[in-house]
Order: C-alpha cells, then sequence, then structure tokens
C-alpha cells in the first residue's frame, strides 16, 4: 500500500514522516532492542553493586562506577525506548517474552 501524496486534508504540507515505513519500523525495532539491552545490563550492575564482595582491585574500581553506569544506561535506555516506540508504536518489546529480545537470525 502507498502513502498519499496530498496531506493537505490534515493541514500538513508534506508528509509528516517521511520514508519508507518499513525501514522505519527496522530502525525502532533495532532501538527498542539496544533499550532492552541497556536494561539487563542495568539490573546486572545493581544486582552486582548489592552483591559483591571482592578484594579485586578491578571488581573494586567497577563497583565505584557500577552506581553511575547502572544511572546513566537507565537514562539511555529512557531514550532509546522513545525513539524506537515513535518509529515502532505497535511494538514494545520490553513486555513481549519477559522482556527477551526476538531473535532474528543473529
Amino acid at each position: 500500500m502507498s502513502r498519499p501524496f496530498d496531506w493537505s486534508v490534515l493541514g500538513w504540507g508534506s508528509d509528516p514522516t517521511p520514508g519508507d515505513p518499513v525501514v522505519l519500523r527496522a530502525g525502532g525495532w533495532h532501538y527498542q532492542e539496544v533499550s532492552v539491552k541497556m536494561g539487563r545490563a542495568e539490573t546486572t550492575l545493581q544486582a552486582m553493586r548489592a552483591g559483591a564482595t571482592s578484594g579485586s582491585k578491578s571488581v573494586e574500581a567497577l563497583l565505584m562506577n557500577s552506581v553511575e553506569l547502572a544511572q546513566q544506561l537507565g537514562v539511555a535506555k529512557t531514550r532509546y525506548k522513545t525513539a524506537g516506540d515513535a518509529l515502532d508504536p505497535g511494538h514494545d518489546l520490553a513486555s513481549l517474552g519477559g522482556g527477551q529480545v526476538r531473535s532474528r537470525g543473529r
């Protein structure tokens, strides 16, 4: 199905969302996938911080930065999800399969 060329009926001079709908949905799906993965990383960092006990300097250094990194991941996750929802509003990956990202042959 092709998209209309005359958007004046809706008060627009041109297509308000230019681009190939299939490509836009694929971009939205990708952004949502990234958002889900960021959420997993955020949860892992929070859990690691809560239960880690180690004398290792590398683990201690990671723990020192894990709170800030988890917060930054949370912000980025929200931004990616918002962008993904805008490009493909029909799919909410976080609610599908308990937050599992659909494998597309990767």
